[in-house]
């Protein structure tokens, strides 16, 4: 019998994040990545701020009230 091939999520996400070369490309890469949490979400949540700024803050996963309003 054949054995399917044991998926591995954070080495497809890693290569469709180096693919993309902005932020909205980023976006578009992870908005069609399926996994085993997007079925629970009821919204695509990624950014809020400036593309380009200087600085970046990368905090915590989205949580219900993210979800909710689709933004961080």
């Amino acid at each position: 019998p054949v054995v399917p091939a044991l998926r591995d999520p954070m080495a497809e996400a890693t290569a469709l994040a180096s693919g993309a070369r902005d932020l909205h490309a980023l976006a578009a890469a992870m908005e069609g990545f399926d996994c085993e949490l997007k079925p629970g979400a009821r919204r695509f949540v990624f950014a809020d701020g400036t593309a380009g700024a200087p600085l970046m803050v990368v905090g915590e996963a989205p949580g219900r009230e993210e979800d909710i309003e689709g933004r961080p």
